[in-house]
């Protein structure tokens, strides 16, 4: 399994496949690529930021995923295909799209790149009561769902 590193760009966190600066506690990049290892990290990591920067104060889910929707052929491999002439091992490919509601609870994910969300559906599991709280209480304690 990778392990990515999130980076903010101001609202919005941006993430990379391996960490591209040095972890805060050095046990914490113990084992992992840098991004170094794969100069593709600081394409996308640009990318990110570069699209992001364009967004609107408060983005939808549609604005995210044009941000995703974005191919080698535009500067950085955001939503990945295999690559039938790539070594093995190196044929990326993005196997899923997901989607948080933090403030309604929800998880939204859709099998596949955001590139092939056009007309298909999501699948979204979380609470089924839009009603009950999240979060902490008034009083600090957490609410229960």
């Amino acid at each position: 399994m990778e392990t990515h590193a999130v980076f903010p760009i101001e609202h919005i966190p941006a993430n990379t496949s391996h960490f591209v600066a040095p972890a805060p506690a050095p046990a914490l990049a113990d084992g992992e690529a840098m991004g170094i290892a794969d100069p593709h990290t600081y394409q996308r990591l640009a990318a990110l930021q570069r699209r992001t920067a364009e967004l609107p104060q408060a983005p939808d889910r549609a604005d995210l995923l044009a941000v995703l929707t974005c191919h080698g052929d535009e500067g950085a491999e955001l939503c990945c295909h295999p690559q039938p002439a790539a070594a093995p091992g190196t044929r990326w490919e993005t196997l899923a799209t997901v989607s948080l509601d933090v403030a309604a609870g929800t998880l939204a994910v859709h099998p596949g790149g955001p590139c092939t969300l056009r007309n298909a559906a999501w699948t979204t599991i979380g609470r089924t009561d839009a009603t009950a709280p999240v979060g902490p209480a008034a009083d600090g304690r957490r609410a229960r769902p």
